[in-house]
C-alpha cells in the first residue's frame, strides 16, 4: 500500500485510492481536506499545491508538508530561506530519530547488565549459603 502520492491535477487517472486503487475521488479536490475511499473505507488528506495535488493516508500525518500559501506567495528570498530551515529541520529530526534509537540500544545494554549482575549475585549466594553449609558439617 503507498503511504503518499503526488500528481497533477490535469490527470485525474493518477486521483485513485492509496489502499485498493480505486478510482474513488471527485474532480474538484479540495485543499486541506479529508477524503474516504468508499471501497475500502481508507481515509486520505489532499493538499494542493498550484497545480499539483498530495494525498497522504490519515495514518501517516508526519509525512504530510503542509506549506501555507503565505509561504508559497512568499518572495524567492524568503523561499529561499524557508527552503534552508525546512531542510534544516528535517536534519534535525533525523539526528532525533537517530538518538532516540542510541537511547534504545542504551537501555538494552543496561538491561542485559543488569541481568548479568542479578545472576552473578545470585551465583555468589549461592556460593556462600555452600561454604555456610560444608562449615556446618565439619563442626
Amino acid at each position: 500500500m503507498a503511504v503518499k502520492r503526488s500528481f497533477s491535477l490535469n490527470n485525474k487517472s493518477h486521483c485513485i485510492c492509496l489502499k485498493c486503487g480505486a478510482q474513488i475521488l471527485p474532480d474538484d479536490l479540495k485543499d486541506d481536506t479529508v477524503y474516504k475511499c468508499v471501497r475500502c473505507g481508507q481515509e486520505m488528506t489532499v493538499d494542493r499545491y498550484d497545480s499539483r495535488a498530495v494525498l497522504t493516508v490519515i495514518e501517516k500525518p508526519e509525512l504530510r508538508r503542509r506549506i501555507p500559501p503565505e509561504i508559497m506567495n512568499a518572495a524567492p528570498q524568503q523561499k529561499a530561506e524557508i527552503a534552508r530551515l525546512l531542510q534544516e529541520n528535517d536534519s534535525l529530526k533525523d539526528q532525533l530519530h537517530k538518538a532516540d534509537g542510541k537511547i534504545k540500544e542504551l537501555r538494552k545494554e543496561a538491561r542485559d547488565w543488569e541481568r548479568a549482575a542479578d545472576g552473578l549475585a545470585r551465583m555468589i549466594e549461592e556460593i556462600k549459603e555452600k561454604e555456610g553449609a560444608a562449615a556446618g558439617d565439619t563442626k
